[in-house]
């Protein structure tokens, strides 16, 4: 055989094993997932769920002040290091396009006469903003929702003012006041505010999700929730949440659900919607990669920021009824002006969204500074912006 043909042999029999060796070599599931994904979004919708029941007034301010920290830092596409809530400093893409609406966990409790639950449907998940006359830098007749959109061409400086004064005008929106019901349902909530009415859910008196309805009506109607954005939950509440499939638990004369109103939904867990329903309700509005929920409520402080699963396991985080007032459960977190319960419903949800790729943070409301609970909620929304693959993924 001449030189020529035997390094021809060489090469196709080369060439063989390669084939053989690629065929062979199971896919990279990492690089395949890698290759098939979205790039990372610059649109953000960032709807704030804000407990508006008694006794959430130190809450609501604390919160109204750690709103423009976290809006600037999306918006400078900038999380600044801070010793005081351990947070590291880093940059990730910064946001061309925001909008901002607020929902409150009144949904009302099916028309049964309950003292601050007067509205059978309360809020009803409907978009808020109500005007604040005590703050003079809030505007008269503010809109249901915020935009602020960075157009080409604008200036460092003038896109600098707009974010002021879209920090000023969200921290205004928040403030819902606290005549809302006391029976809070904000898992309910969000669910209905986003939910088109084309879905199969259904809500209180089979009612409709109102996607389609939170929008801004004009020449040119916008919805809330635009197609291919990054959504952002954020949940302020002091109480767990009671989302109830039978409004008779909140019946005073019931006989199906006796006992303490304020404890029907603990010793009634089979009167309230399982916390599977908002997970998948949340992952049919969003592929996981878009979805980041985060909520402030009764964890104790030293678990903020920290895994949904280790802070459902902690001996604070168990619901018992409190041997020194039997009206209530052992409250799990305390301030001499703040008393909060088990949010145990409030943080599975975060471990079932984490567990199917979401990005997810869970906060303390038990701070006098929200400013710890922030961080980790915004490390949360920089992943999303930035592509970074979620925890629960096996590539690396």
């Amino acid at each position: 055989m001449t030189l020529v043909l035997r390094r021809a042999a060489a090469l196709l029999l080369l060439g063989h094993l390669v084939a053989c060796d690629l065929e062979a070599a199971p896919l990279d599931p990492c690089a395949a997932r890698s290759a098939q994904q979205e790039p990372p979004p610059d649109t953000l919708d960032l709807l704030f769920m804000v407990d508006n029941s008694n006794c959430t007034t130190r809450d609501q301010q604390r919160f109204q002040d750690a709103v423009p920290g976290l809006l600037g830092a999306l918006l400078r596409g900038e999380v600044p290091a801070s010793e005081a809530t351990d947070s590291r400093g880093r940059s990730f893409p910064a946001l061309r396009s925001l909008r901002i609406g607020v929902i409150s966990s009144d949904m009302g409790i099916g028309g049964f006469t309950v003292p601050t639950c007067t509205d059978p449907l309360g809020d009803d998940g409907r978009l808020l903003a109500f005007p604040n006359p005590l703050d003079p830098r809030c505007p008269a007749d503010p809109p249901l929702f915020l935009e602020l959109t960075r157009e080409p061409g604008l200036s460092d400086d003038a896109w600098a003012a707009q974010v002021e004064q879209l920090t000023v005008d969200a921290s205004c929106l928040t403030q819902l006041g606290t005549n809302g019901c006391g029976f809070e349902q904000p898992l309910e909530a969000i669910l209905k505010a986003l939910t088109p009415a084309a879905s199969a859910l259904r809500f209180q008196d089979g009612t409709p999700g109102r996607g389609d309805e939170n929008r801004v009506e004009g020449a040119d109607p916008a919805r809330f929730l635009r197609p291919g954005s990054l959504l952002a939950i954020i949940a302020l509440t002091d109480e767990d949440d009671c989302s109830v499939a039978d409004p008779e638990l909140f019946d005073p004369a019931s006989e199906r659900y006796a006992g303490d109103l304020n404890l029907r939904c603990f010793h009634y867990p089979e009167a309230v919607h399982p916390v599977e329903r908002y997970v998948e309700g949340l992952l049919a509005l969003r592929p996981p990669e878009r979805l980041v929920y985060a909520t402030l409520a009764g964890v104790p402080e030293r678990l903020n920021g920290v895994d949904a699963r280790t802070i459902l396991n902690d001996p604070a985080m168990q619901e018992a009824i409190d041997p020194a007032n039997g009206g209530r459960l052992v409250p799990s977190c305390t301030l001499p002006e703040t008393l909060s319960f088990p949010p145990r419903r409030m943080v599975s949800l975060a471990s079932g969204l984490e567990e199917r790729g979401a990005r997810v943070a869970v906060g303390s409301l038990c701070q006098r500074d929200f400013g710890p609970a922030m961080a980790p909620v915004l490390h949360a929304m920089a992943d999303a912006l930035e592509g970074v693959p979620t925890a629960d993924r096996t590539c690396p």
